[in-house]
């Protein structure tokens, strides 16, 4: 309404003006028909203009509604691929709107818009971003699996098929390892590497064995002198199942003498998931 007031106003001025300076009636009706057709060809830039705004408010607020959930997913701390799926929206709907909005503006001659003030020129810049944020959920859904414990002091002849008890635990990464059974129970099926570590006090001789399951997947053996204790470690790499159970315990015969765990020398048990 405002625009067609003035409009009005300045159409007054030029026929008063045109009778003024004694123009004739027939050039001011060709003045009022050209202002006519240009105040026409405004309104339609206008029109256009308007449609295109009305489109890119519907865009933005489609991204920032899918923006909101990622938000929302991320700060409940519980991502997986389905809520990434659901709320990765494809960048190829928001280049064809925004292209469809384009072609609709260039049918109008009179229509140029500056490129760097396009609505859609964050795009190019929004694809790495998109594979950085996949790949964050990634190793975000890769919980560790670790542990460490060894034992709190030592053991006098422990005897054949005894389980040897860490019951100090320093490293539960997944919550595996269960200090009161001294038994390590898988959290996930994977590759993994096992080391134990044996110590003995002087004139002892003793052979562990780690088990998984019932059955004897390594064993180590050491027999120390009179005049000095010693250490000796087993290292293994195994396919392990989701629940299987791995502890190590004494074999059936050859121990005797003292196991030792102290602070110049601990028996542990530890391992991690490699994949």
């Amino acid at each position: 309404m405002k625009s067609r007031y003035v409009f009005c106003v300045f159409l007054c001025l030029v026929i008063r003006f045109s009778s003024a300076f004694g123009v004739h009636i027939a050039d001011t009706d060709i003045t009022v028909q050209f202002l006519l057709k240009e105040f026409q060809s405004l309104r339609d830039r206008v029109s256009v203009l308007e449609s295109f705004i009305e489109k890119q408010t519907e865009l933005i607020q489609v991204q920032n509604d899918k923006i909101g959930k990622l938000e929302s997913i991320v700060k409940s701390g519980t991502i997986n691929e389905v809520d990434l799926e659901e709320t990765n929206y494809s960048l190829s709907d928001i280049e064809d709107g925004a292209n469809q909005s384009r072609d609709n503006n260039t049918k109008t001659k009179h229509l140029a818009l500056d490129r760097k003030n396009y609505p859609t020129s964050f795009i190019p810049h929004r694809i790495p971003q998109q594979r950085k944020l996949k790949r964050g959920v990634r190793l975000a859904e890769v919980q560790p699996i670790a542990f460490y414990a060894y034992m709190s002091s030592d053991l006098q002849n422990p005897g054949g098929h005894h389980t040897l008890i860490f019951d100090i635990t320093k490293t539960n990464e997944g919550s595996g390892y269960h200090a009161h059974l001294g038994v390590f129970m898988v959290p996930k099926s994977g590759t993994y590497f096992m080391s134990w570590t044996m110590g003995l006090w002087i004139s002892s001789y003793h052979s562990t064995e780690l088990v998984v399951n019932n059955q004897v997947h390594g064993a180590i053996y050491l027999h120390t002198s009179d005049d000095e204790r010693d250490c000796v470690t087993g290292n293994l790499i195994l396919n392990l199942n989701e629940r299987d159970e791995v502890f190590i315990r004494t074999r059936e015969s050859s121990n005797v003498g003292k196991i030792a765990s102290d602070a110049y020398g601990r028996t542990s048990f530890s391992g991690f998931l490699i994949e």
